[in-house]
């Protein structure tokens, strides 16, 4: 990718991504759960989104590149995508379905994985370290967050599907939009469609501080998906919880975000070693 490709695309998806925020920020003022959130936390929140959004197109090439030569060893790509044309109103509607379905199944595997492997929560930390939710917070994923769901979700995706075309419409609603909506300050309770269609109620219990909601509602679209793994937690007409994490604070410096994992790793590691050395220099 040269330069000004690079800049072309970075540009448009930059104008996309604030302007989708500003309407949700926007928005979520009317029927706010919080009122507490500060003018700071949103500024970080977007100077972060700014900054990751160019780390990421620039990954983007390689791991294309690395996608291809496995999907072409592995002769893969085994459900065809329909032509552009040859499907009605309604059956691009189920092809679409189908495609957020698996991707939010696959998504559901990689969180439930950083959730329950420590080692992986240390890139998911930062996520949930906010104390005041808000449509902002869905850009708070660290670098190498991205690069584990390039692998987790985007190639199996790859490998599953050949060449899927998603109407404009559909990749703007499920992946652009829908992350800021499950994020919302908001009181937006949707009352029988919570268990079958996510929002910012259901998604709020996932970042709840409270220990019973720990480990809980992990889909990113579809909450049955949690009500067949166990993980559903239907939130009651006004549960609206704290966020954040117990034995961590919401830390608003750029170089400790992106640093903090590799340093935690670090000191887990010197220190397994340092238990390692202790024990067999004991004598038996």
């Amino acid at each position: 990718m040269s330069l000004e490709s690079w800049w072309l695309s970075y540009s448009e998806l930059l104008k996309q991504v604030l302007l989708t925020l500003f309407a949700f920020v926007c928005l979520e003022r009317f029927i706010p759960i919080q009122r507490s959130h500060s003018i700071n936390a949103l500024i970080f929140n977007v100077s972060y989104k700014i900054l990751n959004l160019g780390l990421v197109l620039c990954l983007i090439p390689s791991f294309a590149l690395i996608a291809q030569k496995i999907k072409v060893m592995l002769h893969a790509g085994y459900i065809r995508w329909p032509a552009p044309g040859s499907l009605d109103l309604f059956q691009t509607i189920l092809w679409c379905l189908a495609y957020a379905f698996i991707w939010d199944l696959l998504q559901y595997a990689g969180h439930r994985m950083q959730h329950s492997i420590p080692f992986l929560f240390e890139i998911h930390k930062f996520h949930h370290a906010e104390r005041a939710l808000n449509a902002s917070s869905t850009g708070r994923k660290h670098i190498l967050e991205h690069i584990f769901e390039e692998f987790t979700i985007v190639l199996p995706l790859i490998l599953i599907f050949s060449d899927p075309v998603l109407p404009v419409i559909v990749q703007s609603l499920f992946f652009n939009g829908w992350g800021y909506f499950n994020h919302m300050n908001a009181r937006i309770d949707l009352g029988p469609l919570t268990s079958i269609v996510s929002g910012p109620q259901f998604h709020r219990i996932h970042h709840s501080i409270d220990s019973k909601h720990y480990n809980k509602n992990f889909a990113a679209f579809f909450p049955f998906i949690d009500q067949i793994f166990g993980t559903y937690y239907k939130p009651s007409a006004e549960e609206y919880p704290d966020t954040g994490l117990e034995d961590r604070d919401d830390v608003h410096n750029l170089l400790f975000v992106y640093v903090e994992p590799l340093k935690n790793w670090s000191s887990a590691i010197i220190k397994l070693l340092s238990n390692s050395w202790r024990t067999h220099s004991e004598p038996t």
